[in-house]
């Protein structure tokens, strides 16, 4: 289904809205679907008491009377007006606005024709020209019907606009935006409380947030989301989710076929356990069949909940991409900003729920243990054998998807430096400790991971960055000097061990235990090409990576380089192109990678697994690729313009430096 039809279409009846109304999680269902929704809903729970398991806690619902459960994420919708409350449920429905977003969207899809004429006229054999369009009944009317619209009792509350302005436009009509509290109706959400991370109204400003420090108009904070990626990048986050649950699903189902064929397989086995004994197992052998279908029955009812749980999960999702596409397409900067900030609190529901399905994964079978006793067939007997789920871990995943989970962070910055640190390249090395390159200082500084400087050393001009090599041993590049030295990091003392010059300006470095050399971004002088040279460790230069097969400059700008552990690929961070390039060392280009959301890429590193990331200075995150340049996913967004990025060749750690306004910083992460 496209964006713009999840957008205009109801998840309940999957037809167009009609008088679409929004609950306070941002789902918007037919306001008629929404009734028999909680009619149903209300009987089924005065039957059961309860209501099939939530997709966030995998608690079953309670009914309590004073709510009810989305029909998509399943959240409590409190009904907080008493006289409403009061009311049977099924017109509960009143306590929640129309989607003017969407009504305005479907409106510019159903624009008149020329020369419209005035429906309720028309009916009355007294056509008059149509002035005006109501945008829920789908209806011309003339001037006078307008008014009366406007005025009834069953229609007053409808959205009526004028034609022109319709045919005018090339986008939805003006509407009303999707900013009203949910706890106090009328109130507008037109104030963000810093300290809380809350978007509230004037009510909930004065009895929630009178004490707190830092309280702003929406409007003063909103002007900018459009421009930034943020709801982009929370947009896909959310389709990250609708595959991940898709995942799980085909798994599941796979599960519960290879399961039924197991089952089959067991039950032969018993049958031929069966024949071999004598009858009097009779009793015994159905015992253990209605045990296995028991069983069977328990099993597959588990796995189609967790199916049914991840169905759920992926309408919320689509339906809250819905929302957020609609809002980053048509809505003001002030809906978006709202609509962004309620769907962020949503989507890290969705991702602890992802969480949580993932890790209750397990690849299932069923044994058959016979009674060793059976041989012994006159001795006593209470069971033929046993039927046991077996489980082991199973990974669904469409992609090798790692957490970074943040640890330890500090300062570079020591007490003999002049000026605050800033961090252009970092690397492990094979006795667990770091070795960072202190561009502003002139310095390599040692650290242990836990941030204790051991010692430092000053060079005579900035460094720029700095590779892990075998035996214990550093290559660093020194672009004024147009050298690359190598140190020694053992005994807690950086000390230079050897030095070799280089045909240009060298920046970016790395070692491939591939081909056991030196890759380096150099600027070639004369022509001023850039250029990436593969260099031995003695500094002969074995070839230089400049251009494509048509003799095209394929690199404009590189300042960092890496290397993929299993082949002899080159990754290249084009910061003035915006892009990652992927070349073979015999120069053979592979892809050239962009991405809306990358911007000033700098720092890149693989993993041990062969994936690539790189830091997005400009655009404040990491993104993670496959060895062959596809984007894999955002890794983490949010970052103080992070600079250069290391992995640990022996274990699942790496760290990020950041260029803060005072400060440069190293925060160390580890891959779950």
């Amino acid at each position: 289904m496209s964006s713009k039809m999840i957008m205009i279409t109801c998840p309940i009846c999957q037809d167009v809205f009609k008088k679409p109304k929004y609950l306070p999680c941002l789902h918007t269902f037919c306001e008629s679907c929404l009734e028999g929704y909680i009619t149903n809903i209300s009987s089924i729970c005065a039957k059961l008491d309860k209501l099939p398991a939530s997709i966030f806690d995998n608690k079953p619902y309670v009914w309590t009377g004073d709510g009810f459960p989305c029909p998509v994420c399943r959240s409590h919708v409190q009904i907080h007006d008493n006289k409403i409350k009061s009311l049977e449920p099924a017109r509960w429905t009143v306590a929640f606005p129309i989607n003017q977003l969407v009504l305005s969207i479907m409106g510019y899809d159903s624009i008149p024709e020329e020369d419209s004429v005035c429906a309720p006229c028309e009916k009355i054999d007294d056509p008059k020209p149509a002035e005006d369009w109501c945008l829920e009944c789908s209806e011309a009317l003339c001037e006078l019907c307008a008014k009366h619209h406007h005025v009834l009792k069953a229609t007053d509350s409808h959205s009526v606009v004028k034609i022109t302005e319709l045919k005018d436009r090339k986008g939805p009509i003006h509407h009303d935006e999707i900013v009203e509290c949910p706890e106090h109706a009328g109130c507008p959400l037109d104030t963000y409380c810093v300290d809380h991370n809350k978007v509230a109204c004037s009510m909930c400003t004065k009895s929630e947030h009178s004490g707190c420090e830092t309280v702003i108009a929406v409007e003063k904070v909103s002007g900018e989301i459009r421009n930034s990626s943020e709801a982009l990048k929370l947009l896909d986050k959310l389709k990250e989710c609708t595959e991940e649950a898709e995942c799980i699903v085909l798994d599941r189902k796979r599960t519960v076929d290879k399961l039924g064929a197991s089952k089959e397989t067991v039950m032969i086995k018993v049958q031929q356990v069966r024949d071999e004994i004598n009858n009097v197992l009779d009793e015994l052998e159905g015992l253990l069949k209605e045990d296995l279908e028991n069983t069977h029955s328990q099993v597959v009812t588990d796995l189609e909940d967790q199916i049914g749980r991840c169905h759920l999960l992926q309408k919320a999702v689509d339906s809250s991409r819905g929302v957020l596409q609609a809002a980053i397409e048509y809505g003001t900067d002030n809906e978006l900003f709202v609509v962004a900030h309620r769907m962020e609190k949503e989507f890290h529901k969705y991702e602890t729920v992802l969480e949580k399905e993932t890790k209750d994964l397990h690849d299932m079978d069923y044994n058959f243990e016979q009674n060793y006793e059976i041989e012994h067939i006159l001795l006593p007997l209470d069971e033929i054998g046993a039927v046991k789920v077996h489980k082991t871990p199973t990974i669904v995943s469409p992609f090798i998807k790692k957490h970074a989970i943040a640890k330890n962070r500090f300062d570079a910055t020591s007490s003999m430096d002049e000026r605050c640190a800033e961090l252009t390249g970092g690397t492990f090395l094979p006795d667990d400790r770091l070795l960072l390159v202190d561009n502003a200082n002139k310095k390599l500084k040692l650290f242990t991971p836990d941030g204790e400087m051991l010692s430092e050393f000053e060079l005579s001009t900035a460094p720029w960055d700095i590779t892990c090599i075998p035996g214990g041993m550093a290559a660093v590049t020194l672009p004024v000097e147009k050298k690359v030295m190598m140190v020694s990091g053992m005994n807690d003392c950086i000390t230079p061990v050897d030095q070799f010059n280089t045909t240009g300006k060298c920046y970016g470095i790395a070692y491939s235990y591939y081909s056991r050399d030196l890759v380096v971004a150099c600027d070639t002088p004369g022509d001023g090409m850039a250029t990436v040279k593969v260099l031995s460790l003695n500094g002969d230069e074995v070839r230089e990576i400049s251009k494509d097969e048509n003799g095209q400059s394929i690199i404009q700008r590189p300042s960092y380089v890496a290397t993929n552990p299993f082949n002899a690929d080159v990754y290249v961070s084009d910061d003035c192109n915006n892009t990652v390039i992927g070349v073979t060392m015999n120069g053979e280009l592979k892809f050239v990678h962009t991405h809306p959301y990358l911007k000033l890429p700098v720092g890149i590193a693989a993993d041990n697994h062969g994936c690539v990331y790189v830091c997005g200075n400009g655009s404040c995150d990491i993104h993670q690729m496959s060895r062959d340049g596809e984007r894999i996913r955002l890794l983490m967004d949010g970052l103080t313009h992070p600079r250069a990025i290391a992995f640990d060749p022996y274990k699942e750690r790496f760290l990020v430096t950041s260029d803060g306004s005072y400060k440069s910083t190293v925060q160390m992460y580890e891959l779950s």
